[in-house]
């Protein structure tokens, strides 16, 4: 087994364990999430204390479904990672939970899937329940099925996700995908998060992207949720 720190996937024998002994192996200094990809089998329920502790950390994570168990598997700070069998349930399983942390002042205000993220969910299965945790509350979410610049219905098994987002961005002034093409055009990247975060937010809600949120004191909404996130539907 692959210690803390050590390069490439880590494979853990070790039996499912609780989400909140997980979460502190993970705060762990020696915990290098850039240099380790991390899975585990959670085990027992999962609260929504344990989510707001998931975004405690620095570095994003997923939770999603396999053999009807959760698994927690970790990212990076900018996203959630390409691991082949994580990008497989993440489409195809029965829940697929990834958290968007504040880090510090870093990324404050992504209270909203992220372009990349509407993407994915366009290629995700109808039975695979889409959620962001963020630090606000949580939102599930589908791929878009609304045009925000035609004022269209949108079908994505029709037309293409990527030429929605990049017509999006344009209209706002963004080079989404840093094309530079157009030196009119901003590339996101070099923009405050907190410039960019209230245009992706506002892109979920006119593509038609939300399905239900709650805010954190929103304790009946959150529970409602909860029940995705603990294989109850």
């Amino acid at each position: 087994m692959l210690e803390p720190g050590d390069h490439g996937k880590q494979e853990n024998p070790q039996a499912p364990k609780p989400i909140g002994e997980i979460i502190a192996f993970l705060r762990r200094p020696a915990f290098h999430p850039e240099k380790t990809f991390y899975e585990h089998e959670v085990l027992g329920e999962i609260k929504p204390d344990d989510i707001r502790n998931l975004l405690l950390l620095p570095f994003e994570v997923a939770l999603t479904e396999k053999n009807n168990r959760v698994i927690l598997s970790t990212g990076t700070q900018d996203d959630i990672g390409d691991d082949p069998d994580l990008l497989s349930r993440m489409r195809h399983s029965r829940l697929y939970l990834h958290t968007h942390p504040p880090l510090g002042e870093k990324r404050r205000g992504a209270n909203a899937p992220s372009f990349s993220d509407a993407i994915v969910a366009t290629y995700s299965g109808t039975t695979t329940p889409q959620i962001v945790a963020h630090e606000e509350g949580m939102m599930l979410y589908q791929g878009p099925s609304f045009d925000p610049i035609t004022k269209q219905p949108f079908d994505s098994s029709l037309q293409d996700t990527r030429d929605l987002v990049f017509k999006f961005g344009e209209a706002n002034g963004l080079d989404i995908f840093e094309y530079g093409l157009d030196p009119k055009l901003v590339n996101p990247m070099t923009l405050p998060f907190q410039e960019v975060a209230p245009i992706t937010r506002r892109f979920t809600e006119e593509a038609k992207m939300i399905r239900k949120e709650a805010s954190w004191g929103d304790e009946e909404g959150i529970a409602e949720l909860m029940k995705f996130v603990n294989l109850k539907t």
